[in-house]
C-alpha cells in the first residue's frame, strides 16, 4: 500500500515510464505486481481505507473487496445515467419527437 501510495503521490511527467511502472515499483518494494495493483485500486476507489491498511487495522484483501464494490457501483448503468442527467438534465430530441 505504501509503495502504491508513494507512486500516486509522486507521479510527475519528468519521470520515465520505467520509473512509474507497476513492475518497477513491485521490484523496488519487494511485493508482487498484483498487490501493487490491488493497492492502487484501493487508493483510487476507497482512499480512506489506505491508512487503515498501512496501520494494519484493515487487511489489503478486505480493502480491495470494498474498492471493487465501490467501482462496480460507480460503473453501474444507474450511476452512469445519473451522471449523464447531471451533465445534461434536459436532453434534446428523442423524447419529444415520439
Amino acid at each position: 500500500m505504501i509503495a502504491a501510495k508513494a507512486r500516486s503521490l509522486s507521479e510527475h511527467p519528468e519521470r520515465s515510464p520505467s520509473e512509474q511502472s507497476v513492475r518497477s515499483l513491485s521490484e523496488q518494494a519487494g511485493v508482487s505486481t498484483g498487490r501493487i495493483t490491488q493497492a492502487a485500486m484501493v487508493l483510487r476507489y476507497a482512499p480512506l481505507l489506505a491508512d487503515a491498511v498501512i496501520k494494519g487495522t484493515k487487511g489489503l484483501n478486505e480493502a480491495y473487496a470494498t474498492a471493487q464494490e465501490i467501482k462496480a457501483k460507480e460503473n453501474s448503468a444507474e450511476a452512469q445515467l445519473a451522471r449523464l442527467r447531471e451533465e445534461d438534465p434536459e436532453p434534446t430530441g428523442l423524447s419529444r419527437a415520439i
